[in-house]
């Protein structure tokens, strides 16, 4: 009887899992989130703070985009299966949805030319070179999409945003429209 209920003690601590780690909970495939929308706002931008007080003062004007809603795609992990003479529960960490989506690329353009800095620029052209990500430390866009590349979560979270501000003043009173193009 001893060697009987050895065996089955045996086979049954077998057969338990011991941990997650041994069915690769939550890792079967790409749980994550995309930018299925994006909002512009004109306003003014100080001391960390957005406002969408319009302002003249090239130093306060800003532009934020606000990732407003994303879409999340989800996995599931299979569950292990095999010759089990108990029923187990399966305990483990969810799966921490993120941002799967790259920046590839942002620009910003106008439809009419801009003068800044004894330059013109051309209807159409790229202006990201009068622009820095003012929330960002001031960053060129070239760098933020840099950043954005190497940790998605900079900018493609619910409420992420980013704010574009002049670096310098332009040469004239401008009053145009702007065009933001960001694709990933």
């Amino acid at each position: 009887m001893k060697k009987v209920l050895t065996t089955l003690i045996t086979i049954t601590v077998m057969n338990l899992p011991i941990s997650c780690v041994m069915y690769d909970c939550g890792s079967s495939g790409p749980v994550e989130s995309r930018v299925k929308e994006l909002t512009a706002t004109i306003g003014s931008y100080g001391t960390d703070n957005f406002n969408t007080t319009m302002s003249t003062s090239f130093d306060q004007t800003a532009v934020r985009m606000q990732v407003t809603e994303n879409e999340y795609l989800k996995a599931y992990a299979p569950m292990p299966s095999g010759l089990s003479f108990i029923n187990s529960a399966y305990a483990c960490d969810p799966v921490i949805l993120g941002p799967s989506q790259r920046i590839t690329r942002l620009e910003i353009t106008s439809t009419e030319p801009v003068f800044s800095n004894n330059t013109e620029y051309k209807p159409g052209t790229s202006l990201n070179a009068l622009f820095h990500i003012a929330n960002r430390n001031e960053i060129d866009i070239e760098a933020f999409l840099v950043e954005q590349n190497e940790a998605r979560a900079i900018f493609g979270e619910l409420g992420d945003e980013v704010i574009f501000m002049l670096k310098n003043a332009p040469d004239a009173s401008i009053n145009l429209k702007l065009q933001v193009e960001i694709e990933f």
